[in-house]
């Protein structure tokens, strides 16, 4: 092919090929008249596109022929970002991405607004949350559709939780995990066979974009606190957002380490976090990507109940210290490899009736990759006890903690059944949040 090009270009040059430029004329006219049609037609539906803020809800209306209007509540609203792609920035324009207590269809975006604008707008409705603080006004902030919203200054930087992560640690990172691992063995299989590359090429080539999507999200990410409930997360190459994330929503925190991370000393910190899911669209779940292990007991004592000091006593990274059920030896038949680092720790916490009642139940487990998570007991969604046919003989079970959907899973995995038994019945008898009364509005 690459001859056949060059020999086609040399007969341009020399003369000894004509190509007739017409028809090339004519397709490139004709691609340039509908994408001007497009383009005049897309303009109509953009005219027809707008937004509101009332003193209660967002209002977000859209469409010509068929019109879609959706609002939101403010106090159903679960962040508020600001996200610009790579197109949108060559053109100074952001998106306001609205995330609600809904499902899968349950977030608003308006798109596109001047990026200053954009972040008037966002700083307005993270205002608007937060009445008692008397909204955007309380904050200096100039409404989004003035005409001093656009030379307004932005929002003052807070305390810096997570500084900025080079990107060669990410890369290093990613490469010590997943798939990148077989990149190694290719190589020095094309070394020792070189006619084997027509076979591995595909390997490499997906190496690019995965590569690049790394680098993309990871590039400048940077955590801060702001106001003492929100952190803002800023990360991003091509596509930059800016995401808030109010410590309230988090439900449950993990702390893992993978196999080769444990050369480097590296940890990374993930959430699950109410009305998020674990759609990347909806934003990072991940707070620290990759980090030091202090950065991750730092972060670790942010996001959740338990202070530093709490997890370096019952929530360990490394492995369980002061468990208060593990599993039985008889479990290596079904878990042979980490049977003896599974193990419950509960952390804190009296009941209002006397009795004791942990306020944090944490679970270790992982010998090879190391993990441990932890949540408050209000956040149990529901527990299930199930035991397979194996697990009867052995007479054990597990107790699976259903939380609000996300990254994090937390199973007490392969106890003795009394003790799962146990367990389930003390984690019933959990404080669940107080139900606001019909037609109160919610704190």
């Amino acid at each position: 092919m690459g001859e056949s090009a060059f020999g086609f270009l040399r007969g341009l040059i020399s003369g000894d090929i004509h190509v007739d430029v017409r028809p090339l004329l004519v397709g490139a006219g004709g691609f340039v008249a509908v994408c001007a049609l497009i383009w005049l037609v897309s303009g109509i539906w953009w005219r027809a596109a707008g937004y509101r803020l009332t003193g209660e809800e967002i209002i977000h209306r859209r469409g010509v022929v068929g019109v879609r209007v959706r609002t939101a509540r403010y106090d159903r609203i679960q962040a508020v970002d600001l996200v610009e792609s790579v197109i949108a920035r060559i053109f100074g324009l952001a998106a306001v991405r609205v995330e609600t207590a809904g499902g899968d269809d349950s977030v608003i975006e308006i798109s596109y607004l001047n990026k200053k604008v954009a972040e008037r707008l966002r700083v307005e409705i993270l205002g608007l949350m937060e009445p008692e603080t008397g909204g955007a006004a309380a904050r200096g902030v100039q409404p989004a559709g003035s005409r001093d919203a656009e030379a307004a200054p932005s929002s003052a930087a807070g305390e810096v939780v997570v500084a900025p992560i080079p990107v060669f640690r990410s890369l290093a990172a990613a490469f010590l995990s997943g798939w990148f691992l077989l990149a190694v063995p290719a190589v020095i299989i094309v070394v020792i066979q070189p006619t084997s590359l027509g076979m591995l090429w595909p390997l490499f080539i997906g190496a690019i974009p995965a590569t690049w999507n790394i680098i993309d999200n990871s590039w400048r990410f940077t955590v801060r606190r702001e106001d003492g409930e929100d952190l803002d997360i800023t990360y991003g190459l091509a596509d930059r957002r800016r995401q808030t994330l109010k410590l309230s929503r988090v439900h449950s925190v993990e702390i893992r380490q993978r196999v080769l991370w444990r050369l480097t000393g590296w940890w990374s910190v993930q959430v699950c976090v109410a009305g998020y899911g674990v759609s990347g669209a909806a934003g990072t779940t991940r707070i620290l990507p990759v980090g030091t292990r202090s950065e991750a007991i730092r972060v670790a004592a942010l996001l959740s109940p338990l202070t530093a000091p709490d997890v370096e006593e019952s929530a360990q990274p490394e492995g369980w210290t002061r468990p208060v059920l593990r599993s039985p030896r008889r479990a290596r038949w079904v878990s042979p490899i980490c049977w003896s680092r599974r193990a419950v720790t509960f952390a804190g916490g009296t009941d209002v009736t006397g009795e004791d009642l942990p306020e944090v139940i944490i679970l270790h487990g992982g010998r090879l990759s190391r993990r441990v998570s932890m949540v408050a007991l209000p956040h149990i969604q529901e527990i299930t006890l199930g035991k397979g046919p194996i697990a009867r003989l052995l007479d054990i079970a597990s107790v699976q903690l259903h939380l609000v959907e996300g990254p994090v899973q937390m199973v007490a995995g392969d106890l003795r059944y009394a003790d799962a038994v146990w367990l389930l019945e003390l984690l019933r008898r959990r404080r669940l949040p107080a139900l606001a009364p019909l037609g109160a509005t919610p704190e």
